[in-house]
């Protein structure tokens, strides 16, 4: 059972990195369509928009997904230290996409009751 899963979670890790990638440069896509052709190259009107926020948080969630499976295959020491660090600096990044993405709806919502006011 142990050769199986040192055997098959690198293919598993693999294939859910590409969903990330794929999901990162779908995200782009999408935000560069929204620049052009919505905002008309007005950058200042992208700034309320979370959709390239929401992307790439789900993309990192996925990416960290991958990490965690490989520490289940690694036994050596240096490969661990090395997935270790990967995940710490994905984990940050998350958290403070999150935290943007937050900061962003919050000023939304601001925004949106001193209109009403």
């Amino acid at each position: 059972m142990e050769h199986f899963i040192e055997t098959i979670i690198p293919y598993v890790a693999g294939f859910i990195e590409l969903c990330g990638i794929f999901l990162i440069i779908a995200t782009v896509i999408k935000e560069m369509y929204l620049i052009i052709f919505k905002y008309k190259f007005r950058i200042k009107n992208t700034e309320r928009d979370t959709t390239m926020n929401q992307g790439l948080a789900s993309a990192l969630e996925i990416l960290l997904g991958a990490e965690i499976l490989k520490t289940i295959a690694y036994r050596d020491m240096r490969q661990l230290i090395e997935v270790g660090a990967l995940m710490l600096i994905r984990v940050f990044m998350t958290v403070l996409i999150h935290w943007e993405l937050s900061h962003k709806l919050k000023e939304e919502r601001r925004e949106k009751e001193l209109k009403e006011e």
